[in-house]
């Protein structure tokens, strides 16, 4: 389920290789069906940016499905800007009792920030997608993979940082074929939201 902020444009397609690449298309190359859910509802614009502590209340007040059980379903609020000066994105309900149903990404801040938007905007939402699947930071001591271009990856950490342009010359808008294992092949309660 997807709700937007009040002047905020959705991300559009990315061309890539010939291919337009979505949200949606990146989703579903990882193995999942993908079905927008509910009705979108504006979110009044929020000039100042949007406070860490605020987006559960706003998911709560806006998302259509349920949030009270454990389902297959992820909400993201498209928002202009966080008051965290820098902040592109975030899985914002890690401590309620059912964490990792939302995720928070932040366009305007990206817009301003990212030499190609779009493309920063796909791999920003689906990096948060991800983290509500369980999915960590590639770059994190488990993990250990610094090098990679997954979606889990920060293309400013990549290689050990200072290699952004060299992560973007990589990246093809996937996740590692570990990270994929998990997500089609894990236990339900490992990969489901909630």
């Amino acid at each position: 389920e997807i709700e937007t902020e009040q002047g905020v444009d959705d991300p559009v397609g990315f061309d890539f290789q010939g291919r337009e690449v979505s949200i949606q298309s990146c989703l579903v190359d990882a193995g999942f069906e993908v079905k927008e859910a509910g009705e979108k509802s504006p979110i009044p614009a929020h000039p100042r940016g949007w406070g860490l502590s605020e987006l559960h209340t706003l998911m709560q007040d806006f998302a259509a499905a349920e949030l009270g059980e454990r389902l297959w379903e992820l909400h993201l609020l498209m928002l202009a800007r966080s008051d965290q000066e820098g902040l592109l994105g975030v899985m914002f309900d890690e401590t309620e009792v059912l964490p990792r149903q939302g995720v928070a990404v932040f366009a305007e801040e990206i817009r301003a920030r990212a030499p190609e938007p779009d493309r920063k905007l796909i791999q920003t939402t689906v990096h948060e997608l991800g983290h509500a699947l369980n999915l960590a930071h590639r770059l994190e001591r488990v993990v250990g993979r610094a090098d990679s271009t997954s979606f889990m990856n920060y293309d400013w950490r990549y290689g050990g940082g200072n290699k952004r342009d060299e992560f973007w010359s990589r990246f093809a808008f996937t996740f590692d074929p570990d990270e994929l294992a998990f997500l089609r092949h894990a236990p339900r309660s490992a990969v489901i939201p909630g």
